[in-house]
């Protein structure tokens, strides 16, 4: 029994994790011939069979961590790609140059993440080389990668990167989303509500505004967004490019902040002081607008 309480103990140390087992008493084991790696080997070694079959059914190492056929196939996979990340910042880790090359060798996704955005990718790629317009099924996708982006140019964590905007770029890829259904719904959104404030000189539209009852709610959906926006949450469909021109109409983000029928000015002023703040470059001009009358003779 205390004897097989020295793997798990080990494997904790080796992961940094705590654990009762030090650098002084691997060394006393060792001295005395105790193989604190046997054990590991052939578990790992079962394991890796075992993802073999996996891989044979299912065409993917792609285990979730909760496999109830097996839950140890699940953890054995996710520690893998932990130990590999060790790995390759050389730090400690148990995986090794020949576990690598077996993992290799079947095809082992290292970072699921990123294979399932080049496989989203392709079949973009494929679908706009055959003519067709955009449909319904690339719509979240594309507007995801609006977002991020967006994120990426004002130094937000983002998963985007330079390679993906190249590779984006390469087929065409319209970061203005205007021919999305998702913004041509937004855009006559917005159009309502400079039209309202046209009409009214504010922004405060009640729930019962029987010209438009859905406007009420789209202004609240604004509000939610940018907060989560703010947060890096990447599920909000705000955008940079949205912010920006909700300022230039004079929107308040904050309702009980600033009321627009007092000094639509100050809002404009205080909207680009919040967009600064977020390190987005400012393109708030108070001068007159032909399409808006935002502190306008």
């Amino acid at each position: 029994r205390w004897i097989k309480k020295q793997f798990p103990n080990y494997r904790k140390h080796q992961l940094g994790e705590k654990s009762p087992m030090t650098e002084k008493r691997i060394i006393l084991l060792n001295d005395i011939g105790f193989d604190l790696k046997l054990e590991d080997k052939s578990s790992w070694e079962k394991r890796y069979e075992e993802l073999k079959v996996y891989v044979h059914e299912f065409g993917n190492t792609i285990v979730p961590r909760r496999y109830s056929k097996n839950t140890a196939l699940g953890k054995f996979v996710s520690r893998q790609r932990y130990f590999y990340k060790q790995f390759q910042i050389g730090e400690k880790s148990s995986i090794s140059d020949e576990k690598i090359r077996l993992l290799n060798e079947i095809g082992f996704e290292w970072d699921p993440t990123e294979n399932r955005w080049y496989e989203r990718y392709d079949e973009l790629k494929a679908h706009l080389n055959s003519g067709c317009p955009i449909s319904d099924k690339f719509h979240r996708w594309n507007e995801t990668q609006r977002l991020n982006y967006s994120k990426y140019k004002i130094g937000f964590k983002s998963p985007m990167t330079e390679k993906r905007i190249n590779l984006l770029n390469d087929i065409g890829f319209q970061w203005n989303s205007k021919y999305d259904m998702l913004d041509i719904k937004w855009e006559r959104s917005f159009n309502e509500l400079k039209d309202y404030f046209n009409k009214h000189e504010h922004f405060h539209v009640t729930k019962d505004h029987h010209e438009n009852p859905s406007l009420s709610g789209w202004i609240a959906k604004q509000r939610l967004y940018y907060k989560k926006f703010q947060n890096g949450d990447i599920s909000t469909t705000m955008t940079e490019e949205r912010i920006k021109r909700l300022i230039n109409i004079g929107f308040a983000w904050n309702e009980e902040e600033i009321d627009p029928r007092e000094d639509p000015v100050k809002v404009i002023a205080g909207n680009n002081k919040v967009l600064s703040d977020n390190n987005v470059e400012s393109v708030v001009n108070t001068e007159c607008k032909a399409d808006i009358k935002v502190g306008c003779e």
